[in-house]
């Protein structure tokens, strides 16, 4: 469990790694000085403007520290992506990071069987076949009301197969992990439950 007071220095390096990218620096290394910055973690980042536009950057799988993450996602944010933010727009964006556990692929018999082993609001889901993949975070099928089968079939969606296609288990791998979730809202930070 991350406390809150590491959150908020996560979060405060995100703006570090922002402000690096917009004047083509490299972020400030000395603010990762907790051991979960040299974890190995996947994660979400999204960021919310005042007008209520936002855009989001996944690095679902655990293959860098999450210090490296975090300077990746914000270099895809605002160099792939092309959002384009300055300085004075800097105080202006909220952030939220959902940082992943380690996937844990899911072995059925049957694909029906993903029913019971997932729990909407609890589990997050990636999906890969071949080189198609997804990622569905915990809170959106409880936000949605969805059941499991509708979380399968969004992430199939996602992916750009069937909608039944998480049916067939030997095409359609499913991997679960959990998420914990932190966002700045009006200059605090709090855990996103």
């Amino acid at each position: 469990m991350i406390p809150l007071d590491i959150a908020r220095k996560i979060l405060y390096y995100v703006r570090a790694c922002i402000n690096a990218q917009i004047k083509k620096e490299i972020p400030d290394r000395t603010l990762c000085v907790e051991n979960i910055f040299q974890e190995r973690h996947g994660i979400v980042l999204q960021f919310y403007r005042k007008d209520n536009k936002s855009i989001e950057s996944a690095i679902p799988m655990p293959l860098y520290s999450l210090r490296e993450t975090i300077t990746r996602a914000v270099q895809e944010l605002l160099c792939e992506k092309m959002w384009t933010i300055s300085e004075e727009d800097l105080s202006d964006i909220e952030i939220a990071i959902h940082i992943l556990s380690e996937p844990i692929p899911l072995r059925v018999r049957r694909a029906e069987e993903y029913i019971h082993l997932l729990h909407v609001g609890f589990d997050g889901i990636s999906i890969r076949a071949g080189v198609k993949s997804s990622l569905v975070l915990p809170h959106t099928a409880e936000e949605q009301r969805w059941t499991i089968a509708d979380l399968l079939s969004y992430a199939c969606e996602q992916a750009g197969l069937e909608r039944e296609e998480w049916r067939d288990k030997d095409i359609v791998k499913v991997c679960t992990f959990k998420t914990e979730s932190f966002r700045e809202k009006e200059g605090r930070v709090y855990k996103i439950e």
